[in-house]
């Protein structure tokens, strides 16, 4: 019979064959220990270890110790640690999931896992608190009229909110596209959770962009962060950001990519560029819908024209997060221009106190 007792660590396997009955015989043991149970301590103490080292074997199972026994006495010791602490891990694993069983089969909650629900109610307090103020830290941002433009919003469109529209009259060709753009903001929360967003399509003055900065306020009235960018406008800066000054380049492609809401407004009237110039608002888009970003497009052009201009790719990713409205009728503009004029001059006038 071979003398396992002094058998050098086996290198080629971490599980070498293992003839079970003659290494139990070697160490003076029953030849018909069961495999996946830990020895007893009589039997324990009849082996050649460290009063340590049959300490620490005491949860091991015989099939896991007997693999051991013939490594040399420097790789025996750490090995038999490890696996006393993998053991250890296991069983108590195991009998966690025992008494979860138990009570679940009681209809009771067990004492682990109210814990656990515990400590994910209280996660989600925090985050929800953390939240909170960062949303309160925007809604007071804005209210700065100078941090809405540094945002993209131009200053005609300061007071531009949905309510302000719909105080000027709806014309009967808007009427739909207004219901749905109102819409949009008193479920504004859940769309930008989806990432879902807004192509807001038709002809010249039909208050696409007066739309775009009516969803950019709301969203500051409701603590989200977000950007206005006239497309055309955009493209130059980012090209001659990308020769003369990349750090800043990826500074702003980072933000365009990763704020909250984003508009881009018309789109398409930037007209013929090189390709490459084009690029970069794909991949604006193409990390918007990689992120489950919200974005709102404003625009002359019509789904098709805008996938000719660009790719199939970039209309595929916008039309699969974004409802297509249509504006239609007679332009808008000096009459809403006029309406903003005024009403701007009367809200200057009160915050001053004078009637």
């Amino acid at each position: 019979m071979k003398d396992y007792t002094d058998t050098p660590i086996d290198r080629s396997s971490n599980f070498p064959d293992i003839d079970y009955e003659a290494i139990s015989i070697a160490y003076n043991l029953a030849v018909d220990l069961p495999l996946d149970s830990p020895l007893t301590q009589e039997q324990i103490a009849s082996l050649p270890l460290t009063e340590e080292e049959k300490e620490l074997c005491s949860n091991i199972h015989w099939r896991n110790l007997a693999n051991l026994l013939h490594m040399e006495e420097r790789y025996r010791h750490i090995s038999i640690s490890i696996m006393h602490k993998s053991q250890k891990y296991s069983d108590e694993k195991a009998k966690a999931h025992k008494e979860e069983m138990d009570y679940e089969l009681r209809g009771e909650i067990s004492p682990a896992k109210a814990v656990e629900l515990a400590r994910q109610k209280h996660t989600k307090q925090l985050f929800e608190e953390q939240e909170s103020i960062s949303r309160e830290k925007i809604r007071r941002q804005y209210e700065n009229k100078n941090n809405l433009t540094e945002a993209g919003l131009p200053p005609m469109f300061h007071n531009c909110t949905i309510d302000y529209i719909s105080q000027q009259g709806i014309p009967e060709q808007l009427e739909y596209v207004h219901y749905r753009v109102a819409s949009f903001i008193n479920n504004l929360d859940s769309c930008i959770a989806n990432g879902n967003g807004l192509i807001i399509t038709g002809p010249c003055g039909t208050l696409k962009s007066s739309y775009g900065a009516a969803i950019l306020l709301a969203c500051f009235k409701a603590g989200i962060n977000g950007r206005m960018e006239l497309v055309m406008s955009l493209l130059d800066e980012l090209s001659v950001l990308e020769r003369e000054n990349k750090s800043a380049y990826a500074q702003r492609m980072q933000v365009l990519c990763q704020v909250s809401v984003l508009v881009l407004d018309d789109l398409g009237a930037e007209g013929t560029r090189p390709d490459y110039v084009k690029s970069k608002l794909e991949q604006i888009v193409f990390r918007r819908h990689a992120n489950n970003k919200t974005t709102i497009v404003t625009t002359n052009k019509n789904c098709q024209e805008l996938k000719y201009m660009y790719s199939e790719r970039i209309m595929d990713r916008l039309t699969a997060k974004c409802l297509v409205l249509e504006t239609k009728g007679p332009s808008q503009r000096r009459r809403y221009l006029n309406a903003l004029s005024t009403f701007k001059k009367e809200t200057t006038a009160i915050s001053k106190g004078v009637a």
